[in-house]
């Protein structure tokens, strides 16, 4: 058997891809692949759990084998039911994205620093060397934005973006080390990487090539629309802080009120979430740098 690994990270429209092959189940039967969210979804709970235990420094650590017992009966479940495919889809399996990580406490969050060991836990027990890897990537400046909309969206943080920035580890925003990182674990993994800005082209041409990806033909599947992007607005955010900090009175069903009004609200495109300039400058630095680094490679291969 083949075992794919849906890698989500935060912002790249997982629970629309989860919540499509779940609507899709049968077809994916059919065509032999065993969907471990809908079949067993006790498993993906349990990967949760080991996976917060991991970057939770509050919580010990769990053993290398945690997982090994259930991926063993995941393995007999696929194969009596004659899959050829196991597919795992778990947004949580790098660890907490950055936002996370600041809401639990942790100094100058980076992005997905245990990312390799938590993945490690994840597979343990099953073959590397037939696996395969399935993660989308993110424009990190939309990145940052959506996931700092998110945090104030949840009541995580009350800092305005500049701040939110200076609080964690902007300059770790690195998509394509996340997958050098996850390919090391093993010579014959194969991680196949994805832009989540494909989605903007129609949520059918995202799930296609979703499927293309785990070797399934799409023709059985029914698609719906995806949800529309939901990072707030600039004056949405002010909004919600300004809430935020008359948190402490005596009427909090009021509160409760106000913030659903703000995010129940549709954005306004023309009020759109800029990141503070420095940071944007960092990102291009860091672009610039990069393109010159393989033009030199480019250069001296002549």
């Amino acid at each position: 058997m083949q075992y794919f690994f849906h890698l989500g990270v935060h912002q790249t429209s997982t629970p629309y891809v989860q919540e499509t092959l779940s609507r899709n189940l049968e077809a994916l039967r059919a065509q032999n692949v065993f969907y471990v969210n809908a079949e067993m979804p006790k498993a993906v709970v349990r990967q949760r759990r080991v996976v917060r235990r991991l970057c939770d420094p509050n919580k010990p650590t769990p053993e290398i084998d945690a997982l090994v017992g259930t991926n063993h009966a995941v393995a007999d479940a696929a194969r009596a039911a004659g899959a050829k495919k196991v597919l795992f889809s778990n947004d949580q399996c790098l660890g907490p994205a950055m936002h996370e990580a600041f809401a639990m406490g942790l100094e100058t969050p980076a992005f997905y620093p245990r990312a390799h060991t938590c993945f490690r836990h994840i597979v343990r027990g099953l073959p590397l060397r037939k696996s395969k890897i399935l993660i989308y990537s993110r424009n990190p400046e939309t990145y940052l934005t959506s996931l700092y909309s998110e945090a104030i969206r949840l009541g995580i943080t009350n800092l305005d973006i500049d701040g939110f920035c200076r609080a964690v580890a902007v300059d770790s925003v690195d998509f394509e080390g996340l997958r050098e990182r996850l390919a090391s674990l093993h010579d014959n993994l194969q991680v196949t990487m994805r832009a989540h800005e494909r989605i903007r082209l129609g949520a059918e041409t995202y799930m296609r090539t979703f499927l293309r990806d785990l070797g399934v033909e799409a023709h059985r599947f029914v698609f719906s629309p995806a949800p529309a992007e939901d990072t707030l607005d600039a004056a949405q955010i002010e909004a919600l802080r300004h809430i935020a900090m008359g948190s402490e009175t005596k009427r909090p069903e009021l509160i409760n009120q106000l913030r659903a009004q703000v995010v129940q609200s549709a954005p306004n495109p023309l009020d759109r979430l800029t990141l503070p300039e420095w940071v944007s400058d960092r990102f291009r630095a860091s672009e610039q740098a990069e393109i010159a680094h393989f033009v030199r490679l480019a250069a001296n291969s002549l």
